[in-house]
C-alpha cells in the first residue's frame, strides 16, 4: 500500500480438530507479539471476509483480525480486505 516496512501475516493451516476452538486467534495474537518484540512498526493481513473452506480458508477470517484491532486499509475484491495493525514504536 505504501513504501513503509511492513510485516505480513499470510496464512495459517490448522488441522480440523483444532478449528473453531480459538487457536487461530491465539496464533495471530502470538504473531503480533513476536513482530512487536522484533521491532516491527506495522503488520498487514489478507484474510477472507467470510468463513470459507478449501484452499483459501488458511487466509483467516477478517472478523478475527478486526477483533485484535486490525483496520481495513484497502479492498482488492469484495471478500478480500487488506487489514493493517499499527504497532507502537519501541
Amino acid at each position: 500500500m505504501d513504501d513503509l516496512p511492513t510485516w505480513s501475516i499470510v496464512c495459517f493451516f490448522l488441522q480440523e480438530p483444532y478449528r473453531g476452538r480459538g487457536v487461530f486467534r491465539r496464533l495471530v495474537t502470538l504473531a503480533v507479539d513476536y513482530a512487536r518484540a522484533c521491532g516491527a512498526g506495522r503488520i498487514e493481513a489478507y484474510p477472507r471476509e467470510l468463513h470459507t473452506t478449501g484452499p483459501y480458508a488458511c487466509m483467516g477470517i477478517a472478523e478475527v483480525y478486526r477483533s485484535i484491532s486490525f483496520c481495513e486499509i484497502a479492498r482488492r475484491k469484495e471478500y478480500r480486505p487488506v487489514l493493517r495493525l499499527e504497532l507502537a514504536s519501541n
